[in-house]
């Protein structure tokens, strides 16, 4: 299994700057995409507040939503943050040298915890605390 952060999926189903180097990956992926719950709802959120910022209609943020729920929500099973992932988080968080936010602790910890072979994002400041925490990592770069 490998983990998609929230950058990354969004890259894959709405358009932008990141959208082909996103496509590029995932196409030379054998492994199964995974993701989590708390993804679910950052990407959800993600996708609410570009359609109030206009950035995507109303009908085009629900077309996006829809896929996305049938692709991951239905098909995929998002992963369970469990509690010894939310203790791991918080255990990481702990640390300043690592610089996470809360939401990044949680996806590391969840991919960590599930041992998924690569945690694939395009966050440059998420990439280096992986690297501390010497947890397979991939930045994808646009």
């Amino acid at each position: 299994m490998i983990y998609a952060d929230t950058n990354v999926l969004l890259a894959l189903y709405c358009r932008d700057s990141t959208s082909d180097a996103a496509d590029r990956w995932a196409a030379s992926v054998e492994a199964r995409i995974v993701t989590s719950w708390w993804t679910v709802v950052e990407f959800k959120a993600h996708i609410g507040l570009r359609a109030r910022k206009k950035h995507l209609s109303q009908a085009a943020a629900l077309a996006v939503l829809a896929v996305f729920e049938r692709d991951f929500v239905i098909s995929q099973k998002p992963l369970n943050t469990l509690s010894p992932h939310w203790e791991m988080a918080v255990a990481w968080l702990s640390n300043p040298a690592l610089a996470l936010r809360s939401g990044d602790a949680l996806h590391l910890a969840t991919s960590h915890g599930y041992d998924c072979e690569n945690f694939v994002t395009f966050d440059a400041d998420l990439a280096r605390a992986a690297k501390k925490l010497e947890l397979p990592t991939k930045l994808l770069r646009a």
